[in-house]
Parts: structure tokens; sequence; C-alpha cells
């Protein structure tokens, strides 16, 4: 990994985690909202991390996001037809989770290389098997089958570069999905899916 991509992962980590913790944000801290906790099951899929974020995803698309975007209708509608592409893509619509419990875990390959090694566990309501069956149909034979402790792995060849949310590059090469229960799947590299 050569050190722009490191710097890039470095700071789009410090980003997003600066960003759902209101740090910087110069508004008030809202007390009045307690936000409900995050379903046990999903902790307990998680892997063993070195940090752990939790997303609201359907206030960061529904709220935070317009929020953010609400001076530049382009960027928000750009941002948006790339959700949709993304759900094209993989068959998995972002939409249809609740939260994700994203785990990281720094390794370090190399004296001057950190790596990320991330798995997000999502839940939400949705039928697990369906989207499953939905990233199949979306990966046009582009797939393959790994049993793993009794679970069906799906790991699919992207080989790309896609947005994050519609908005931060990524490249990725392999994905895999693997469903944990009828409303909750793991996704990330096969790795780490395999450890959650």
């Amino acid at each position: 990994m050569n050190n722009k991509v490191l710097r890039s992962s470095i700071t789009l980590a410090f980003f997003i985690i600066a960003l759902f913790s209101g740090f910087g944000s110069g508004a008030p801290a809202r007390t009045s909202v307690t936000p409900s906790a995050p379903p046990a099951d999903a902790l307990n899929y998680l892997p063993a991390s070195d940090a752990i974020t939790l997303i609201n995803v359907r206030r960061l698309l529904n709220e935070t996001m317009p929020s953010i975007l609400a001076g530049d209708q382009a960027k928000l509608t750009t941002a948006n037809a790339e959700i949709d592409k993304s759900k094209t893509r993989t068959g998995i619509d972002l939409r249809s989770f609740d939260r994700v419990v994203l785990g990281v875990r720094y390794t370090y390959p190399s004296a001057r290389v950190t790596k990320l090694e991330t798995v997000g566990i999502a839940t939400g309501k949705f039928d697990a098997r369906g989207v499953e069956a939905a990233a199949k149909n979306a990966a046009g034979g582009k797939f393959r089958e790994e049993k793993y402790r009794g679970a069906t792995i799906l790991i699919f060849s992207i080989n790309d570069r896609m947005k994050l949310l519609g908005l931060w590059e990524v490249t990725i090469n392999e994905l895999a999905v693997c469903v944990l229960d009828p409303n909750s799947l793991a996704i990330g590299t096969v790795p780490n899916v395999r450890a959650a």
C-alpha cells in the first residue's frame, strides 16, 4: 500500500470518526435525544477490533447527508446516484440498513505500512437472504461461495473503485458478505467476515 493510499485511509477514518462524534461541528450538544442502543447481537458478531464505530445509517442518509450537503444540491444528487449505482453493482441497498457497527483493526505488514482491516455488521429491517440473492444477481456470476463454520460466505469480485456513501472513493477488489441471522449481514474482506 503506498503512502498516498495510507494517508487517504487514515484521513477517511478520522473524518468518519469526527463526523459521527460531532467533533468540531460547532453545534451545541443535544441532550434531549437519546439514541437507541444497537442490537446486542451486532456487537457480539464483531471480531476483535482496535476501534468500533456505530453508524445510524438511516439517520446518516436521511438527515445528516442532506443537512451537510443542503447548500450543494448537485453534490447531494450525485451522492444519492452513487448509492443507487452501488446497489446496482452489488445488490446491497444501503438504505435498507438501520445501523452498521464498523470494526477496525490496524495491521502492520511492514515497518512503513499501516493497513486498516475493517468489517461491518449491518442490521436492519431487510431480509438478509433476499439481500444475498440480490447481490448474487447483481454480480452476474462474478462471485464464489465459501463454507466456513456452517455459514456460507459470498465473495464478490468487484476489482473497481466505488464511492462510499456516494462521497469517498475506495478501491474494492473482493467483497465478502455473510448472512449472520435473518436481519444481520457481515460485510468486508474475506478474513474479517470469517472472524465475524
